[in-house]
């Protein structure tokens, strides 16, 4: 069983027969099996719209999770669950909230699917460096510029965690525990508003693989340089530059070794650069873009606090992060802006062959 932020991951090894194999042996093959959530199962439109993506990527040359038929040639399944679920003793949750609960048996469909698996290291796993990062910048450019050759009516959803939709968070702020990191929030939410909304129909847009972070990065352990990327589960149809933020915003949270958050996110900045552009409108509005991906997850994380109280993985994992807006948003803007510029510069004046 795989760690997973709302699925089921399962690693497979070894459990598939080969047709053509006379002594029945197993072939030496290695799958993901991931059973989806009840929300992402009624959507398989969005499903559709991965799986057309990863095989698009996979043609293209990168190494990403590539579906797997079923044994009618589907490229997903549907299953019926049955979990427990709390109620109350007449069933009726909302007007007998004092009555003793009862564990019934509710069934629920599910969509599953099967990838092949993809070899590497996470880049979360292993000490992170300056030519790390420059790397991981490199290769979003190129991934970046092959998503834009590529299009499915699925990615074109309302999604709770892309930026375009960052109002969609406001009613979660109250349930930011810190005041300071509160305010903090709603002012990042009210400068997007001001100054990124009104510029979002002239930024070029594209589907985004739209979490581009650590956790999502595979490494080669010996290399150390790049070689994959997982989790398309974010993916949507929204500004180009997002892409670029989303993964600069997630590098602040753990920066580098006597640097600062801003000069941590500036080396992918910097990688990015040499493989793709930014126009100049992208680049002004980059660092609100940035703390608005913090803004998000800071208060979708609180949200998730706010409903279970007690699980201390979620508080853990949530002041990092808060540690990273605080750090950035109170960076001096000039500072910021000159330390991107010289990273977008020194990155444009050494471009690397893309194809």
């Amino acid at each position: 069983n795989l760690d997973s932020y709302d699925d089921q991951n399962f690693f497979i090894c070894n459990s598939l027969k080969a047709e053509t194999n006379s002594a029945d042996q197993p072939m030496n093959k290695k799958f993901l099996f991931k059973i989806h959530n009840g929300v992402e199962s009624k959507n398989t439109t969005f499903l559709e719209a991965q799986n057309a993506a990863l095989l698009y990527l996979s043609k293209k040359g990168f190494n990403v999770s590539v579906p797997q038929q079923t044994l009618s040639g589907e490229w997903y399944a549907e299953i019926v669950l049955t979990s427990p679920k709390d109620v109350n003793s007449t069933g009726n949750e909302e007007k007998e909230k004092g009555l003793k609960k009862l564990k019934v048996k509710e069934q629920q469909r599910h969509v599953v699917r099967l990838f092949s698996w993809v070899e590497g290291e996470i880049m979360h796993n292993v000490e992170i460096t300056s030519d790390m990062l420059k790397n991981a910048g490199q290769y979003l450019g190129r991934l970046r510029q092959a998503l834009d050759g590529f299009s499915h009516d699925g990615t074109k959803r309302e999604h709770l965690w892309d930026m375009q939709n960052i109002h969609l968070i406001t009613p979660y702020i109250q349930h930011i525990d810190d005041i300071s990191i509160r305010e903090f929030v709603q002012d990042v939410v009210n400068e997007f508003q001001q100054a990124v909304v009104p510029l979002q129909k002239e930024l070029p847009r594209a589907v985004l693989q739209a979490d581009f972070n650590d956790s999502n990065i595979l490494i080669d352990p010996k290399s150390l340089k790049v070689i994959g990327v997982i989790d398309f589960g974010d993916m949507v149809y929204s500004c180009k530059v997002y892409d670029l933020a989303i993964s600069m915003a997630y590098s602040m949270i753990k920066p580098l070794p006597n640097c600062s958050g801003t000069e941590t996110a500036a080396a992918i900045l910097q990688g990015y650069c040499q493989t793709n552009e930014i126009s100049e409108c992208e680049r002004k509005i980059l660092r609100i873009c940035i703390a608005s991906r913090l803004a998000i997850s800071i208060t979708l994380g609180a949200l998730s606090i706010y409903k279970d109280p007690n699980n201390e993985y979620l508080k853990r994992h949530a002041q990092p992060g808060r540690n990273a807006l605080r750090s950035f948003w109170t960076h001096d803007p000039p500072d910021v802006d000159s330390i991107f510029k010289n990273a977008i510069e020194t990155g444009t004046s050494s471009k690397i062959e893309t194809h």
